[in-house]
C-alpha cells in the first residue's frame, strides 16, 4: 500500500474511541471470536425453517435449513406448468430458469463475514450511513431450495484450491483499487486483534476466498454435485431434467485435473442419465437434423442431465460434457445490453457487431450480479449494479424469451416475477371470483366481470353463430343461449380438468391488460385464440399486423377471432407454449380489442341521428311517457352498446322526481360508463343500473379498469407432453 494511503489508514484507526477498540480486542482470541458473530441471512418474506451455521472462526449466519423453503401452492403450480410447456421445446428454444453462481450461497457459508467486514469499512469511513458495504454471496438459499423453486440451469463455480476441487468464486482480478481495499480490511482486523482477512487480489476468490469465509471452509465440488444428484433422485423428481453448468478455468487442464472433475459428476449421477455430445449427435442424425425436445430426452432416452463446461478441454471432456458452441451456441451477453420488447435483443458485444435476438435458436443466458465491495460494484467499478433481473425487469426478460435468465438472490418473491402465464390465484379448475373463493379486486373488471371492449364483439359473434351475420346485433339473450355451445367447444379442446371447468361454464382466458391467464365464466370472453397448426415447437410471430398473414407470405403465429367463431383454416384453438408466444398473442389480442372498440364507435356515430330522434320523442311524450319510450328503445334489437348507453342516460334523466338523488347518481354512473365505453350488453347494463339504484355498486367498481379476454384451449393437440398439469 502506498505510504500516503497507509498514513491515512493509520490515522483513521487511531480515531476509533478507546472503549470500542478495547471491546473489539477482547472479542477474539487466537484468531477466533470468543462469542459467535451472527448475521440474519433469511430474507424478508421467506418462510422456512431457520438454522444457524458457523465457520471455523465462529462467524455464523441464520439461514434456511436445506429444502425447507415453503412456496405458495399457486406459484408452485404455475412454475411447474410453464416448465412442462417448455419441455415440449428443444433446448435451444426452451426456457430454463437459472441462478447466477448458484452455489455461492449464504446457506453454505459464503458471505458470512460480510456484515463484519462492512463494519470494518465503516470504521474507515468507506461506507457512509445507508451506503453499500460488502456483499460476497450471490444466493441465500441452498441448491435444493433453488431447484424446488424451479431452477433448471445450475451454475457451479469450481476451482482447484488447497489440493481439491472446491466451490469458489474466483475472478482472476488484478486491481490496484481492490488491493488497497483488501489491505485496509486486513489492517482493521489486525488493529482489533481479530482473525486475519485472508484475501489478496492476485488469487482473489479461490485462496484466499473471495466470499468472505476462510478458504478451508469453502464447499467441496463433490458435495455440491451430490446435492443436485440427491434432488434428481428424490421421489417426485424421476422425470426432471437439469443443465449443470461448470464455471471453471482452463488451468484445470494444465494441472491435469479434468478427469477428476468429470469423475466427480459421474460418481454422483449415473452415467446413463447424462446426455453426452455423441449421443445427442446420433439423435439429431436420426431426426434428420432436428434437436429432440427436452421431454423426448427424458421420456424416450432416459436422460436427466446435460453437463456443460465454460472452459473447453477438448477431447478430454468431449465424451461427456458440452462446450459453449454446442448444442446450439451458448452466449452470455450482459443484461446491460438488453433492450426489451418489441426489440427483445442484446446489443452486439462490441461496436459494429450485430445484435443478438432472443428466441433465435441460440441459447442465451444472461446473469446479473448484486455483489459489492464497499464503494465498488460487481465489476469493481464505482457505482451500483444496475440493471438487475429484479421484480421490475425480470418479467420483460422472460416475456421476450431469454432462455436462461439468471438473477442473484432468488427467493419465492422474485420467482413470482418469472411467471408469464397464470394470474395469481388462477389455475385450471380454480374457478373465479366467489365461485373459487379467490375473489377479485376492483381492478379485475366490472361487477359482472364483462370486459367493456368485449361486449360488441360478443354480440356480433352471437349473431353470426345464430345465422344473423356479423353486422347485426341480437339481444344479450342470444349470447347467453350460445354459452353452452362455447363451453362444450372449450371442453372438447381442453384436457380432463380443463374440460370439466369449461362444462361448468368456466374457460381459461388471456386478459389483454397484461397477458396473464385467468379462469373465468366463458361468457366474459369476447375473443378466442387460434394458434398456427405447426406442432409443439415455438412459432415466431410475423411483423405484419394483418391477422393470418405475414409480410413475406408467412402465416402469423396467432389469429384472434370472436369468441364463438371457428378458427380459420390452418389454425387450431390453442394456448401459448412459450413466454414469447404469450407476449405475441397479447399483442394480437390488444389489437383485436382496439379494432372492436373502433367498430363500436363507428356504429354509434352512424346511429347518432336515431338516438337523437328517440330523445326528441321522449321529450314530447312527457316525463313518464318519455322514460317509457326511451327504455323501450334501449331494449330494441339492433341498438349498439354505445346507443343503449346514451338512451339509458336519457331515461334516467327523465325519470320520476321521486327517484331523487338515486336517479341522478345512476345517471352519472351511466354517463361515466358511456365516456369509458364500459357497457357490456343489454343484460349487463340492466344489472349495473339495478345495482346502482340499490346503492350497492361502489365507486371503485364503477371505475374498474377496462379489459378484454380471449379464450385459450389449454390442451388439444396430441403432441403436448403427457402429464401436463391442467
Amino acid at each position: 500500500m502506498p505510504t500516503r494511503a497507509f498514513a491515512g489508514l493509520q490515522a483513521a484507526l487511531e480515531r476509533i474511541p478507546e472503549h470500542k477498540l478495547e471491546a473489539e480486542r477482547r472479542s477474539a482470541v487466537d484468531g477466533r471470536f470468543t462469542s459467535p458473530r451472527v448475521r440474519d441471512g433469511i430474507p424478508e418474506g421467506v418462510d422456512c425453517d431457520p438454522v444457524e451455521r458457523c465457520d471455523s472462526r465462529n462467524v455464523c449466519a441464520r439461514v434456511c435449513a436445506r429444502g425447507s423453503v415453503r412456496i405458495d401452492p399457486w406459484l408452485q403450480r404455475a412454475v411447474a406448468y410453464q416448465w412442462r410447456l417448455s419441455r415440449a421445446q428443444p433446448l435451444c428454444t426452451a426456457q430454463l430458469l437459472g441462478t447466477h453462481n448458484s452455489a455461492i450461497t449464504l446457506a453454505d457459508g459464503y458471505g458470512m463475514h460480510d456484515e463484519l467486514y462492512t463494519a470494518y469499512l465503516s470504521y474507515l469511513g468507506l461506507v457512509p450511513p445507508g451506503g453499500q458495504g460488502l456483499v460476497t454471496n450471490n444466493q441465500v438459499l441452498s441448491l435444493t431450495d433453488q431447484l424446488n423453486l424451479g431452477v433448471r440451469f445450475v451454475e457451479l463455480d469450481v476451482h482447484w484450491i488447497q489440493s481439491g476441487l472446491h466451490i469458489a468464486h474466483c475472478g482472476g482480478f488484478h486491481s490496484p483499487a481492490l488491493n488497497a481495499l483488501v489491505a485496509a480490511l486486513g489492517a482493521v482486523a489486525a488493529w482489533f486483534g481479530h482473525p486475519p482477512v485472508e484475501w489478496d487480489a492476485e488469487t482473489l476468490g479461490c485462496s484466499p476466498s473471495m466470499s468472505s469465509l476462510p478458504a478451508k471452509d469453502q464447499r467441496l465440488f463433490s458435495d455440491a454435485v451430490a446435492e443436485v444428484a440427491d434432488w434428481l433422485a428424490a421421489p417426485g423428481h424421476e422425470d426432471e431434467f437439469i443443465v449443470l453448468y461448470l464455471d471453471d478455468q482452463i488451468d484445470l487442464a494444465t494441472w491435469g485435473r479434468v478427469p477428476e472433475l468429470l469423475a466427480r459428476v459421474t460418481a454422483a449421477i449415473p452415467p446413463a442419465a447424462v446426455l453426452t455430445p455423441p449421443e445427442l449427435a446420433a439423435m439429431v442424425r436420426e431426426r434428420g437434423g432436428a434437436l429432440p425436445s427436452i421431454e423426448a430426452l427424458v421420456a424416450r432416452h432416459g436422460k436427466r442431465l446435460l453437463l456443460m463446461s465454460a472452459a473447453d478441454y477438448g477431447p478430454a471432456m468431449s465424451h461427456l460434457a458440452f462446450n459453449h458452441s454446442s448444442p446450439c451456441g451458448l452466449a452470455e451477453p450482459l443484461f446491460q445490453r438488453f433492450t426489451a420488447a418489441p426489440s427483445c435483443s442484446f446489443a452486439g458485444w462490441r461496436p459494429g457487431r450485430p445484435p443478438i435476438p432472443a428466441m433465435s435458436g441460440r441459447l442465451l443466458r444472461t446473469p446479473t450480479c448484486r455483489l459489492t465491495y464497499g464503494p465498488y460494484n460487481c465489476s469493481l467499478r464505482r457505482g451500483d449494479n444496475i440493471p438487475q433481473l429484479d421484480a421490475e425487469l425480470l418479467p420483460g426478460a422472460v416475456s421476450c424469451g431469454i432462455n436462461v435468465p439468471a438473477p442473484d438472490l432468488l427467493t419465492p418473491g422474485l420467482l413470482a416475477a418469472a411467471v408469464w402465464s397464470w394470474a395469481p390465484g388462477h389455475f385450471p379448475g380454480s374457478g373465479s371470483g366467489s365461485e373459487s373463493g379467490l375473489g377479485f379486486g376492483s381492478r379485475q373488471g366490472s361487477p359482472d366481470g364483462d370486459g367493456p371492449t368485449a361486449a360488441g364483439a360478443r354480440r356480433r359473434a352471437a349473431a353470426a353463430a345464430a345465422g344473423g351475420g356479423g353486422g347485426g346485433a341480437g339481444s344479450s339473450g342470444g349470447v347467453q343461449d350460445a354459452v353452452p355451445a362455447a363451453a362444450a367447444a372449450a371442453a372438447a379442446g381442453q384436457g380432463a380438468a380443463g374440460g370439466a371447468a369449461a362444462a361448468a361454464g368456466l374457460c381459461a382466458m388471456m386478459r389483454a391488460r397484461d397477458g396473464r391467464w385467468e379462469m373465468r365464466p366463458c361468457t366474459h370472453a369476447a375473443f378466442a385464440a387460434c394458434r398456427l397448426d405447426a406442432g409443439p415447437a415455438h412459432i415466431p410471430d410475423v411483423a405484419d399486423d394483418t391477422p393470418g398473414s405475414g409480410g413475406d407470405g408467412a402465416a402469423a403465429a396467432w389469429v384472434v377471432v370472436p369468441a364463438l367463431a371457428a378458427c380459420p383454416p390452418g389454425y387450431l384453438p390453442g394456448a401459448p407454449h412459450t413466454a414469447r408466444e404469450s407476449y405475441d398473442l397479447r399483442q394480437r389480442l390488444v389489437a383485436a380489442a382496439a379494432a372492436a372498440e373502433a367498430a363500436e364507435a363507428a356504429e354509434a356515430a352512424e346511429g347518432a341521428e336515431a338516438v337523437e330522434a328517440a330523445a326528441v320523442a321522449a321529450g314530447t311524450a312527457g316525463v313518464q311517457g318519455g322514460g317509457a319510450a326511451v327504455a323501450g328503445a334501449a331494449s330494441a334489437d339492433g341498438l349498439s352498446m354505445s346507443r343503449r348507453l346514451q338512451l339509458r342516460l336519457r331515461s334516467l334523466r327523465s325519470a320520476a322526481p321521486a327517484d331523487g338523488l338515486q336517479a341522478q347518481t345512476a345517471a352519472g354512473v351511466v354517463q361515466q360508463a358511456g365516456r369509458r365505453g364500459a357497457s357490456s350488453g343489454a343484460s349487463g347494463s340492466s344489472q349495473r343500473f339495478q345495482q346502482s339504484r340499490e346503492g350497492d355498486w361502489t365507486t371503485s367498481q364503477r371505475v374498474a379498469e377496462e379489459d378484454a379476454f380471449a379464450i385459450l384451449a389449454l390442451q388439444s393437440p396430441h403432441w403436448l407432453p403427457a402429464g401436463l398439469p391442467q
